[in-house]
């Protein structure tokens, strides 16, 4: 089963884009691009538009995007000359918050208004609810695009006992060298 139909993407009210599509029975992916050049709220709305459809209840769906100048950054470190360092590194392009406490954001709604987080020469342990934590910050890395970056010591080597350990360290796009892994260790260093 096909039907032909209209897909229309409205920004605040104003069509944006139109696409002709062929929908099948059961799921359809239709992109379209959304513009990040400007910053702000703004307010979308698809419809889709079919002769042949059999309920007119279902064909629109509303969504917003926030657009911002900076990237939002949680920044959490037991070190407080990390912060001063981050501070250097980064410069006016991000807007920092640091947390050198053991209480930090951990639902996936608290932590969802940032697009960056750093952890830096902590070890997530200390944290109050550090397994919540790590949980929620799989979830926006893997589901929804966050960035994670790690500086320093992160503790997470050679603790196979942690299971939430073990995700942190899964969520990182390198392993680090483990005494009963291969026999060398490399270590780059940026200046």
């Amino acid at each position: 089963n096909t039907a032909k139909a209209f897909v229309s993407l409205y920004k605040d009210d104003t069509l944006l884009r139109e696409k002709a599509v062929t929908l099948v029975k059961g799921y359809n992916s239709i992109s379209f691009d959304l513009d990040t050049s400007v910053s702000g709220e703004f307010n979308y709305e698809l419809k889709i538009s079919s002769d042949d459809d059999t309920s007119k209840f279902n064909n629109s769906y509303l969504f917003n995007q926030a657009v911002s100048e900076k990237v939002k950054m949680l920044f959490i470190t037991e070190v407080e000359s990390d912060k001063q360092a981050a501070i250097e590194l980064y410069g006016d392009t991000c807007e920092i918050d640091f947390n050198n406490k053991k209480d930090v954001p951990y639902t996936i709604e608290d932590l969802s208004k940032y697009d960056e987080f750093v952890l830096s020469n902590v070890d997530i342990r200390n944290l109050n609810n550090y397994s919540q934590f790590i949980d929620s910050l799989d979830t926006l890395v893997s589901k929804f695009g966050k960035s994670l970056i790690t500086f320093g010591n992160t503790y997470i080597q050679n603790n196979y006992d942690d299971p939430t350990l073990a995700v942190l360290n899964n969520m990182l796009p390198v392993k680090f060298g483990n005494d009963d892994n291969e026999g060398k260790l490399v270590t780059l260093c940026l200046d």
